[in-house]
């Protein structure tokens, strides 16, 4: 498959995992910077990892000039950390991957910002209801150009409280 198919695709399935029926809901969900459970993740080969499968093994989506850097630390952030990470030449947003310790996708997010709170874009606190992290869990951060199409990514992060 073409690499601009691959991308099509990926972006399809990624904005169709963000909970949304239409283009509409993009707007006012994901860019809006607020947080959107998945059942679904992107992969490199353009396709999705099912809950069954976890996500793939090696890096979260290859083939960019670019990559993201992640700053937040492996652990010692508490059960709601701030994910950080840089700015990459071109994006418009990010999208960032949660996924628990079994490898299937437990929480997402989408918006401008070079950081947000596992949870949402004010910190939630530790014994409130909500996604909160926990040992073996890890996380990506995937950037979007003006169009929507992925331009470059982190790799797969471990994450733990």
């Amino acid at each position: 498959m073409r690499r601009s198919a691959t991308t099509f695709l990926v972006l399809v399935l990624v904005l169709n995992s963000c909970g949304g029926d239409d283009a509409d809901s993009l707007g006012s969900t994901a860019l809006e910077g607020q947080a959107v459970t998945t059942t679904k993740a992107p992969t490199a080969s353009g396709g999705t990892v099912d809950d069954a499968q976890g996500p793939a093994e090696g890096p979260f989506l290859s083939g960019f000039d670019q990559s993201v850097q992640l700053a937040t630390a492996t652990e010692g952030g508490g059960v709601r950390p701030l994910l950080e990470w840089g700015s990459v030449s071109g994006a418009d947003h990010y999208g960032v991957y949660l996924y628990a310790p079994d490898g299937k996708l437990y929480w997402s997010w989408r918006g401008r910002e070079l950081s947000v709170y596992v949870g949402g874009a004010v910190q939630i606190g530790d014994h409130a209801a909500g996604p909160a992290v926990v040992s073996g869990m890890s996380w990506a951060v995937v950037a979007y150009d003006p169009d929507l199409d992925p331009i470059a990514a982190s790799g797969l992060r471990p994450i733990g409280p």
